[in-house]
């Protein structure tokens, strides 16, 4: 049995992760091509739950400054992969 259980709204959220990547990443003919055109970017557990860090939760809905930071290096990732060309 495992030490640590994810609550109700951490597996929501996981669940709701997997039906985003396969919807993201449903594939038709000819190779390759999307049938869904959105790019998933993965940001949980990004922003800590710790208060003090600087990367934790300002209040329930806001970051602080370096959680913002944080999440956008993510964009900016996925942005710089999908787009080489363009960025």
């Amino acid at each position: 049995m495992p030490l640590f259980r994810l609550s109700p709204v951490d597996e929501a959220i996981d669940i709701f992760h997997h039906m985003l990547h396969d919807l993201a990443h449903d594939r038709v003919t000819p190779p390759g091509k999307h049938t869904n055109n959105f790019h998933l970017v993965d940001t949980r557990n990004t922003i800590t739950c710790d208060e003090v860090r600087p990367t934790g939760w300002a209040h329930e809905i806001h970051p602080f400054t370096e959680g913002f930071a944080a999440l956008a290096h993510k964009f900016l990732a996925r942005l710089q992969k999908s787009f080489r060309d363009r960025m």
